[in-house]
């Protein structure tokens, strides 16, 4: 069982999506694409409060974006789960 300390630094939403992808109920777990998706915008929400008070750096939006599709994203989480697995 994982406990979560009150007042920590991982915040509640962190904490909620740990929670989901750990459910024993494969049915209530989130899909990879799902799980993507929140990630994704979790990220983006982190990066608009940097970059709110961050100051304008030349170059920084140069190199482009690599969007990734859910069967890459699936694929990756595999590895990582089997390399884990092999240590």
């Amino acid at each position: 069982m994982i406990k979560f300390v009150e007042g920590g630094t991982v915040s509640q939403k962190i904490n909620n999506l740990i929670k989901s992808v750990l459910a024993v109920n494969p049915i209530s777990r989130p899909s990879a694409g799902d799980l993507r998706k929140t990630v994704e915008n979790m990220i983006q929400s982190w990066e608009e409060e940097e970059t709110s008070d961050a100051p304008n750096i030349e170059g920084k939006g140069d190199v482009p974006a690599h969007e990734i599709t859910d069967e890459e994203f699936d694929r990756a989480m595999r590895e990582q789960i089997t390399n884990r697995e092999l240590i």
